[in-house]
């Protein structure tokens, strides 16, 4: 939902001994984003409030204007505080109404609001959301806030949950938090340096806290799955191995053990493909077996690895087709090789076997 491409990351936590007002909150990032924007290579920045890929968001119930919920809990939605470039600084898509601007600022200013896909989906199906309002009683009571835009869905809670509804309010009117994106055309050692130096000019005492790329907070989400999911390989890819000596092994002896058989049949005037073919015949029985128990296995027992699979399911069709074709081929393999070497043997030496 997010493009973390040459995003750099960093927290600028404004302590409130020095910053108690919001209109000093506001000044210190406008002028942050005005010196950003001035270095080189940058194109957009942007503050929010929280990460994505945040495991443990905040979803307060909401109440939507003129629809009164069926069930407890029924309109709940995660959200988020982001100043107005955020969606171009991550690369969210804005699918419908607008972004943020600089005119929402201030409390007394409309109380505005942007929606993601499911939210949009889920509480005004089939409808156009701009223009709707709702109210967050927990942090807003009494105040509606009116749908100015509809953007794409971001998976906020972690890769391997689906996105659910969400919405975003203006950094503008409740600057909250301290989380600095800065997309850039490359992220490099001058770039940090020089960021964390226009911090210091606006507050010598102003500390940046964990400066990292956000393809560096991805990849210590997924590390752990990652880690599982390579063992699971390799180990895999050993069973598939010994798997594949044992099917040969086996029907290699099965083979080898119709030496005599065979030697009989081309004495009486087989000609080798006919005894190649009775043998793929006599065998093929068992790779149909083999493989409808192994697939059928294979599909109940996936399902215990759901947790590690993204954008696949436990059944995919494709794989389980290239597993069952490696398998046949081998199964092939090894039924043609010793049924050739016995079509070739001289007759008179098979009988005396």
């Amino acid at each position: 939902g997010f493009d973390p491409a040459n995003v750099m990351l960093m927290e600028v936590p404004l302590p409130v001994s020095r910053y108690p007002e919001s209109a000093h909150r506001l000044d210190f990032f406008d002028r942050l984003f005005g010196s950003l924007r001035e270095l080189p290579g940058v194109s957009s920045a942007a503050v929010a409030g929280d990460l994505p890929l945040d495991d443990n968001p905040y979803i307060p119930e909401i109440k939507i204007e003129g629809r009164e919920p069926r069930d407890p809990g029924e309109f709940q939605a995660a959200f988020n505080v982001v100043s107005d470039d955020y969606f171009r600084t991550l690369g969210i898509p804005l699918l419908q109404g607008r972004s943020f601007v600089a005119t929402d600022r201030g409390e007394e200013t409309l109380p505005v609001a942007i929606v993601n896909r499911s939210m949009a989906h889920r509480f005004w199906p089939g409808e156009n959301p701009v223009g709707r309002r709702f109210e967050v009683p927990s942090h807003m009571p009494g105040q509606l806030l009116t749908v100015v835009g509809v953007v794409g869905d971001v998976r906020q809670q972690g890769l391997e949950t689906e996105s659910g509804p969400s919405f975003y309010l203006p950094f503008s009117q409740m600057p909250a938090g301290g989380q600095v994106f800065v997309r850039a055309s490359f992220i490099s050692g001058t770039l940090l340096r020089d960021v964390r130096a226009l911090v210091r000019r606006l507050d010598p005492e102003q500390p940046v806290v964990k400066m990292q790329t956000l393809e560096q907070v991805q990849d210590e989400w997924i590390a752990p799955s990652r880690l599982t999911a390579a063992l699971v390989g390799l180990f895999a890819i050993l069973a598939s191995v010994i798997a594949a000596l044992g099917i040969g092994s086996v029907v290699a002896f099965a083979v080898a053990e119709r030496t005599h058989e065979i030697g009989i049949r081309a004495a009486l005037g087989a000609s080798p493909r006919q005894l190649l073919g009775l043998v793929v015949q006599r065998t093929l029985p068992l790779l149909v077996v083999g493989l409808i128990l192994g697939g059928l296995g294979s599909l109940w027992l996936t399902r215990l690895m759901s947790g590690l699979l993204f954008g696949v399911e436990p059944g995919d069709p494709v794989n389980l087709a290239a597993v069952a074709l490696a398998f046949a081929v081998v199964f092939v393999i090894a039924t043609l090789l010793p049924a050739r070497r016995a079509a070739r043997i001289d007759p008179l030496l098979a009988l005396k076997e």
